[in-house]
């Protein structure tokens, strides 16, 4: 092998071999001996099957590259292990002999090529190791959707600004949108008081505090109309530090919202009546007072001037107890006629009264509680009286005169 030649593979880390027709080792580098098989029988005259298996079964092809029917062939990556060192891989070429005096040889060229073949089998273990974490991550990301679309809740995730990034199916039932519409979508749209979850994500930016849970803000779907959505918050890292993002998970509560108020509308209620009953025991009982006034005082006087008074005087006190019983039989009317209104049993039914009679008796009456004290004349402009003239409600009006005489004795 000329100098030029060797010249020309030492820099490769390139050795070679020259074996004749037959296969017998006519020549060797110096450093082929690290490629063989047995290296200790490296020498011209072995048959060079011996030193390198790989040629066996290729014979055919060895002689047609003698004969120059084939240019050449060639063994990539073949390997060769030691238990003391490292694989050692290599690549063989084989060539026709082209030099004068050498025709009917076989040049076999020995090129390393482990560093190559280890970063190819790192690079596969690395592509290998990629797909393994990319199938994983897509099972992961598969499991998770299917998490999402299972979820009763709403869920929606968004920017740090308020842009809707991802939404569930039941957020999309909720709102009336497709997934499509809701992407991009600002969560002001779906969301009336939406302030209130800025404020919240602008605080856990600032503070990293934690975020709001059991928000409850109205929101309004595509259709227009209001709904009312309870919210729990949450902030997720991004892959750019101090960037978030915002995952709202919402539940329908509208229908709680709206017994609620019916709750409060109730209990107002109540208490409307509890006030309303109230000052009607009170008025009942400053009602029953008058009449009860009358009777004690009639009869105080019975009692006590019985003998001294005259037969005619016994008679009008007489006539005010049974007057004010009659009052509180008809105080006791009055409670039955508003527990039949407030049954819807109320019935129209007018009935004469003399009028100059009625105010007389209502005069001589409150005379009995406040007489004393004040001077109370009864004057009537009705000549005659028309009895068969009908009031429709003379309970109701024989209160109303009797409470505007006692207010006219309280004034004065």
């Amino acid at each position: 092998m000329n100098l030029l030649f060797k010249k020309i593979l030492g820099p490769r880390q390139t050795e070679y071999l020259l074996a004749n027709h037959s296969l017998i080792v006519q020549e060797v580098s110096p450093g082929v001996q690290r490629f063989a098989e047995i290296p200790s029988e490296v020498q011209p005259g072995i048959d060079v099957r011996a030193l390198f298996p790989e040629l066996i079964g290729i014979e055919n092809i060895l002689m047609s590259i003698v004969l120059g029917s084939k240019p050449s062939f060639e063994l990539k990556g073949v390997a060769r292990f030691s238990e003391s060192t490292y694989p050692l891989y290599f690549d063989i070429l084989i060539l026709a002999n082209e030099e004068e005096h050498q025709t009917n040889k076989l040049l076999i060229l020995f090129e390393d090529a482990t560093e190559r073949m280890v970063m190819k089998q790192s690079l596969v273990q690395k592509a290998n190791e990629a797909n393994l974490l990319l199938s994983a991550l897509t099972a992961s990301r598969d499991y998770v959707d299917k998490i999402l679309r299972s979820m009763a809740d709403a869920l929606l995730v968004t920017t740090t600004l308020g842009t809707i990034k991802k939404a569930n199916r039941a957020a999309q039932l909720l709102f009336g949108y497709s997934e499509l519409e809701l992407i991009d979508l600002p969560l002001s749209m779906i969301v009336i008081e939406e302030e209130l979850l800025y404020q919240a994500r602008h605080r856990y930016i600032l503070s990293h505090k934690e975020l709001a849970r059991d928000l409850e803000v109205v929101c309004t779907t595509r259709s227009g109309e209001e709904i009312w959505v309870e919210f729990s918050c949450s902030a997720i890292q991004t892959e750019l530090q101090e960037l978030y993002d915002f995952v709202y998970i919402g539940r329908n509560i509208t229908e709680r919202k709206q017994q609620e108020i019916e709750i409060r509308r109730s209990l107002a209620k109540e208490q409307e009546l509890r006030q309303v009953k109230s000052r009607f025991f009170s008025m009942i009982a400053h009602e029953f007072g008058n009449p009860l006034n009358t009777v004690l005082f009639s009869t105080q006087i019975l009692k006590e001037y019985g003998e001294e008074i005259t037969t005619a005087e016994k008679k009008q006190y007489l006539e005010h107890v049974k007057s004010a019983s009659k009052h509180m039989v008809q105080l006791l009317d009055d409670l039955r006629l508003l527990s039949s209104a407030e049954a819807g049993q109320l019935q129209f039914n007018p009935a004469p009264l003399d009028l100059p009679k009625f105010c007389a008796d209502l005069v001589e009456g409150v005379k009995i509680s406040y007489g004393k004290n004040h001077a109370i004349n009864f004057w009537s402009s009705i000549v005659q009286s028309n009895p068969t003239q009908k009031m429709p409600n003379k309970r109701r009006k024989c209160k109303n005169c009797r409470d505007l005489i006692k207010n006219c004795c309280a004034i004065s």
